[in-house]
């Protein structure tokens, strides 16, 4: 149904020809909205029937669940449990996001991009997408996901959004009722706009926040309107640059409000919850906004009960607006609705539905929060269609490409370093190419410039519509520098390599949380000696090697986790055959645990890095040194054959700002290199640890800490980016 198609039907009407039609009408208002649970659940114990609802925004949640059939302490308890902090971020939980995005954070970038579309700059429309609100609002909806006139649902609903081209107001009578509620609560800049039927919209409160109007059009001949938008300051309020902005924003509500204010007429009722120090934002005291309602409906009994009627009639208003059933729908057939340059075989294998099995919400939520993990879309939705032969539902997977892609830029910056001894400062840039073809492929090149520049290009290219064999070129070149040291920790010089090269893999990802790999890699470097001792091995080096590596990554933050898993084991194989100077097998292993309780966090970390066969050359060594690989020495002061550590790191959030959560922490470190694999040993081992604090900051994370090992040994650290 177009939209608005509905607005003027005469759709509210009583069932008691001796009573007048009465309409609930709910403005927006953010996080207050929860006031209108308080005054449904006053309504209902009362018994004051509700004939249609017409509402906005946050009141287009409320009444769109209640027309839905939702019970009142249903839609109190869906409330009180959803996390609002993560609405308010489009981004999947990153132990759920597609194991190609989580190798995203192995380069050190920020994690802002900027699209890049037809030669231009592009960015999103909007902070937020809404995905995950329209998820909410789709599983939440379900049981009347087939209804497409909202005269149909159990209370006859409007919903009321904003033509964002014209300005004018677009009432939501018909299509589907999560969209509707979506685009009426989609404030401007903060969340993209919705686009229905050709229409884009955004928040209704920007028209018209309290449509006492539209409520009328559906015939409400008594009105039951509920005001709990914020008020405008008066002058002597206005003493901060927070008041002016937060008036400047009520400008956009309050004049519409007040119109609609004076279209009341004597018979009906307004409630204006006492709403307190709740803004539209106290999104984490949403609770407390149900009590104010409650108090309002209850400060005007008198008025209300005069439109209250009697158990029977009460039991019968129940049953005609009971829920529909809350059967899973079996769907018959998958569609879809492609607005991208990816293959519709791709998208049906992602979302994982079978047609002849009844429908799983909750599974089929996560295969969609999966595809948008892909990085790829605006928006991931699905709607389900019941058949008119009613033998069953078709479900529909719509997917629209992002507008301000295919390709991305991201810049990043790395700086590390000990106060003691050499700092590295480089700037980073990366040109990421996605959607290359049908099956997922894309392409990635980026250089940095600075202490350590390097230029690499990478091809990622899946093999066929699952998207788990892979193939993967990758050309590289970079320089970096390595300090030499003795046994006391005395600098004996230092020494660029330069190394350039490529590596040919391929493999399979398991699932989004692992993946087997294997393949060759070849180098062309040279060790040229910048100071020091003329004995420091220099001139030009080859190396070739085959590898094999299997992968897991399950953890929830890379560089501050709290839960999870995530490490490697690899196996590499020199030969001359294959381009080495040197004949020589290298086995490592790296993982991670992490667990919290509430604010405070706890990683072990486990290291195991083995040559066992042959000699490794200088530029193959494993090093140690530096914060959290036994801190108190020098950056990649240790190195030899062998290299094993266990390091305890607690840590404790003492701040969760959105846009910097800051920790304390420590570690305890044990762990050695050794020449020989026969000196492997607890008995020849370090002891180490640190205090650190540290930051997750827009331009990446963030260290200062203090380090200090047996014999005496301590440093100063500063990292902003991977710690080294």
């Amino acid at each position: 149904m177009p939209v608005g198609a509905a607005a003027d039907s005469l759709s509210c009407a009583s069932p008691d020809p001796g009573r007048g039609s009465i309409g609930l009408v709910l403005s927006g208002g953010g996080a207050r909205g929860a006031a209108h649970v308080g005054v449904l659940k006053v309504l209902e114990e009362m018994r004051v029937p509700v004939d249609c609802i017409a509402a906005t925004s946050f009141g287009a949640i409320v009444g769109g669940l209640y027309s839905s059939g939702m019970p009142v302490a249903q839609i109190e308890k869906t409330l009180a449990e959803i996390d609002w902090s993560a609405v308010f971020d489009d981004r999947l939980d990153r132990d759920n996001r597609p194991y190609r995005r989580k190798r995203d954070d192995d380069l050190w970038l920020v994690k802002g991009r900027v699209g890049v579309r037809d030669g231009e700059l592009r960015f999103p429309t909007g902070l937020i997408q809404g995905q995950k609100i329209r998820g909410i609002l789709s599983r939440f909806t379900m049981p009347v996901a087939g209804v497409r006139d909202f005269d149909q649902l159990p209370i006859p609903f409007r919903a009321v959004a904003t033509d964002i081209v014209s300005g004018e107001e677009a009432v939501l009578g018909g299509g589907v009722l999560a969209d509707a509620i979506h685009a009426s609560m989609a404030i401007p800049a903060i969340f993209a706009p919705v686009e229905i039927d050709g229409r884009l919209l955004v928040d209704g409160g920007v028209s018209n926040n309290l449509p006492v109007t539209v409520a009328r059009a559906m015939g409400a001949e008594i009105i039951i309107a509920v005001d709990i938008s914020t008020q405008l300051y008066q002058r002597e309020q206005l003493d901060s640059l927070l008041a002016i902005t937060d008036q400047l924003s009520n400008f956009l509500t309050r004049r519409n409000t007040e119109r609609q204010l004076e279209r009341l007429q004597d018979q009906d009722i307004l409630l204006l919850p006492n709403m307190g120090d709740l803004t539209s934002a106290s999104f984490d005291r949403i609770g407390e906004a149900v009590p104010p309602g409650a108090a309002a409906a209850q400060a005007a009994a008198s008025q209300l009960r005069t439109l209250a009627v009697t158990e029977t009639e009460w039991g019968a208003f129940l049953a005609a607006r009971s829920r529909p059933s809350t059967q899973r729908p079996v769907i018959r057939s998958v569609q879809i609705d492609n607005r991208s340059g990816l293959s519709d075989e791709l998208l049906v294998t992602r979302a994982g539905v079978e047609p002849g099995a009844p429908l799983d919400v909750l599974d089929l939520q996560r295969s969609v929060d999966r595809i948008y993990g892909l990085e790829l879309f605006d928006e991931v939705s699905y709607r389900v269609d019941d058949r008119e032969d009613a033998t069953g539902s078709d479900l529909t997977l719509a997917v629209k490409e992002r507008s301000w892609g295919p390709g991305y830029l991201q810049l990043g910056t790395r700086m590390s370093g000990s106060f003691d001894g050499e700092d590295v400062f480089d700037l980073g840039a990366s040109y990421l190419r996605t959607s290359v073809n049908a099956w997922n492929g894309e392409w990635r090149a980026g250089g940095s410039v600075g202490d350590e520049p390097s230029l690499f290009f990478d091809f990622y290219q899946p093999l066929g519509v699952r998207s788990r064999l892979f193939v993967e070129p990758l050309v590289f070149y970079g320089r970096r520098n390595v300090n030499i040291f003795d046994e006391q920790g005395n600098g004996l010089g230092a020494t660029r390599v330069k190394e350039g090269g490529l590596v040919l893999s391929g493999g399979f990802e398991v699932g989004d949380w692992g993946e087997l790999r294997a393949g060759w890699r070849r180098v062309f470097g040279e060790n040229d000696t910048r100071f020091g001792d003329p004995a420091i091995p220099s001139g030009n080096f080859d190396d070739g090697a085959l590898f094999l590596r299997a992968s897991v990554d399950e953890i929830d933050d890379f560089y501050f986790p709290s839960r999870g898993v995530d490490g490697f084991i690899e196996y590499r194989r020199s030969r001359p055959d294959y381009g080495a100077d040197d004949a020589f097998e290298q086995v490592l292993f790296h993982g991670r645990v992490a667990a919290s309780h509430g604010p405070a966090s706890i990683r072990l970390v486990a290291d195991y890095m083995s040559t066992p066969s042959g000699k490794a050359p200088p530029q193959n060594l494993f090093r140690a040194g530096g914060l959290f690989r036994l801190s108190g020495y020098e950056l990649n002061e240790l190195s030899g054959q062998h290299y094993a550590q266990l390091a305890l790191i607690p840590s404790y959030k003492i701040a969760d700002f959105r846009l910097l959560p800051v920790y304390v922490g420590a570690s305890l470190e044990i762990g050695n290199v050794w020449q020989n694999e026969d000196d492997i040993g607890f008995s020849d081992t370090l002891t180490a640890g640190s205090l650190w604090i540290g930051a997750d900051t827009p331009l990446g994370p963030a260290h200062i800490a203090f380090g200090v090992a047996e014999g005496g040994r301590e440093s100063f650290y500063l990292f902003l980016g991977p710690v080294r």
